[in-house]
């Protein structure tokens, strides 16, 4: 973990560090009722729970908010943000930041005009994913 209150543990580490050990399941196989909005703070691992809730997100196209760090992303997730924004895009989704100071999102047309405002490695962002089908919150 990079300096943030969450971490994950590989499976041939679990004995080698204290803590909890917490399970996870896939949303997709946890979830069968239509989903209108996901919330994902998983310190690094959203590219993760994106993985196991792809079915949730392609069925029901929820709108999403979804912190994001560049640095954790990497390291807990193993993949980019133009990865992990890529899909979301090429489903559709519109993409913003949300300022911090007035709540308001500022949108995005390309995950690459984004990523050129992207400022730090270690910066941290909340962004709002809104389905192009969806009424605009």
């Amino acid at each position: 973990h990079i300096g943030s209150n969450g971490g994950l543990v590989d499976e041939e580490d679990l004995l080698a560090s204290p803590g909890t050990v917490v399970p996870t399941f896939r949303l997709d196989d946890l979830v069968d009722a239509p989903v209108g909005l996901l919330k994902m703070d998983v310190e690094g691992a959203e590219a993760r729970v994106v993985a196991g809730a792809r079915k949730l997100i392609e069925r029901h196209r929820p709108v999403i908010t979804t912190e994001l760090s560049e640095a954790m992303l990497e390291e807990v997730s193993g993949t980019t943000p133009a990865e992990y924004l890529s899909y979301f895009h090429e489903l559709g989704y519109s993409l913003a930041v949300i300022d911090r100071t007035s709540g308001a999102p500022k949108r995005y047309p390309t995950v690459r005009s984004l990523l050129i405002d992207w400022r730090e490695h270690y910066q941290i962002e909340d962004l709002l994913l809104i389905p192009y089908d969806s009424p605009d919150p």
